[in-house]
């Protein structure tokens, strides 16, 4: 828990994963035991495919001093504590008590990705009702490895609904300006979400970067309501 801290201190990411001496390839991992609790200091943890991640409860050291119940529950107290701490579903911590010492509790991808423990590169949206100028917008957040993401809804005049994307590119602005020809909106979940809304037609002049940042604008029509709710979702 220590090293996981230290991995969260300065910022780290963490993979399950292997590469060959050359670095040029990478291979399937495994992450278990004291590396599975180092793992969750990492800001965006990714799990390479094939690769298997497991924990098991805590036990003495070989040799050691049996651990009373007062121990247990100091130090399950603690472990609990680390998980929340890095922001990852306590529910893992149960998973850990249905191995004993020599058994190791494999999580599925569905477990790692439900429970928080591999995030891809994606943290969690944040909604924010804000203001400026006088005017109240909606603003969604979503920290990626490549940076903060943005999405801001604002009632324009004439009853008319504004949205703007901001993406965090690092450097890659221009290629996405260029190769970008049809967005999608997601509503009501994640994708693939059950309301996808290509979002094109309803863009206001073209995408525009700094070379690190990409900034789209769209104007909500009529148009898009009627796919909203004939769709049974809402924007």
């Amino acid at each position: 828990m220590r090293l996981g801290r230290v991995i969260r201190e300065h910022g780290l990411f963490t993979y399950v994963g292997h590469s060959d001496p050359s670095f040029s390839k990478i291979y399937p991992g495994k992450c278990y035991s004291a590396c599975s609790l180092a793992f969750l200091g990492g800001i965006f943890r990714f799990s390479y495919g094939g690769s298997s991640y497991g924990v098991h409860r805590f036990y003495s050291a070989p040799g050691g001093s049996s651990i009373d119940s007062d121990a247990a529950q100091i130090i399950s107290a603690a472990v609990i504590g680390y998980i929340q701490e890095m922001g990852i579903n306590p529910s893992l911590f149960k998973l850990m008590t249905e191995a004993g010492s020599d058994e190791i509790r494999v999580l599925s991808s569905d477990e790692q990705s439900s429970l928080g423990v591999v995030n891809n590169g994606e943290g969690p949206t944040t909604w924010t009702v804000e203001s400026r100028d006088g005017r109240v917008y909606l603003q969604g957040e979503r920290q990626t490895w490549r940076g903060l993401n943005r999405f801001i809804i604002a009632c324009l005049a004439r009853g008319r609904i504004g949205l703007m994307v901001l993406f965090d590119l690092y450097k890659r602005g221009y290629e996405v300006q260029n190769n970008t020809r049809v967005h999608w909106l997601t509503i009501d979940g994640e994708y693939p979400a059950p309301t996808i809304i290509p979002m094109t037609q309803f863009q206001i002049g073209s995408i525009e970067t700094d070379g690190d940042r990409i900034v789209a604008k769209y104007l909500a029509t009529k148009k898009l309501y009627d796919i909203s709710f004939s769709q049974k979702a809402w924007v």
